[in-house]
């Protein structure tokens, strides 16, 4: 596997086995990272952004008062996806490889879209995993922007056994890389107070 460091993949094992979550700046190369950017924002630039909804397929609805990002998804043909979009499928890919046999997730495909959160925009605690489904394994999400302290538009983490106690918060460094168990970890993105830019998704059975 010549895109991961062995010593960082023991630490990514060691903190999804121990904590739930793993955090990295050095998984993605920034090459990449640039290249992902530019076509986020090139998206957004011709309006394929939509206001993203709560819930799924049948029952979606647009709420507000839970979440205010806007999403543009991903195609998962590769015939429709840029270089860019190829290489961090190949990514995942080597991800899955390696993470399957020793958590059996039994993790098959992916599924993605670019999230953006403009000033003022949050999304209110959640689980990742729908309820009865059990379909998503990992969510990863992949920040395409810096923000700084009092920028706001970080993940907060909550703790596993008890949901009212943080874990950690996340804040949002363009190249870093956010990996934690789906269905076990409750989370929010805090209000954006400058623009907001990520690669969000999930890797799925």
């Amino acid at each position: 596997m010549r895109t991961f460091k062995m010593k960082e993949l023991d630490r990514l094992v060691d903190s999804l086995a121990k904590n739930r979550y793993y955090v990295s700046d050095t998984l993605i190369n920034n090459e990449l990272v640039r290249a992902l950017k530019d076509e986020a924002l090139s998206r957004f630039e011709v309006g394929e952004f939509d206001q993203a909804r709560v819930g799924r397929q049948l029952t979606k609805r647009l709420d507000q008062h839970i979440r205010r990002d806007k999403i543009s998804w991903i195609s998962s043909d590769t015939n429709e996806q840029t270089n860019a979009l190829k290489e961090y499928f190949s990514f995942l890919n080597q991800l899955k490889d390696y993470l399957n046999p020793l958590f059996y997730l039994g993790i098959r495909n992916y599924e993605g879209h670019f999230a953006f959160y403009d000033t003022g925009a949050f999304y209110k605690k959640h689980v990742d995993q729908h309820r009865g489904r059990g379909l998503r394994r990992l969510s990863v999400i992949l920040y395409l922007n810096d923000m700084n302290d009092g920028d706001g538009g970080e993940v907060v983490l909550y703790d596993f056994n008890h949901h009212e106690n943080v874990l950690d918060t996340i804040r949002p460094k363009e190249g870093r890389l956010l990996i934690f168990i789906s269905e076990d970890l409750p989370h929010e993105v805090l209000t954006a107070h400058m623009p907001r830019l990520s690669l969000t998704g999930w890797m799925r059975a």
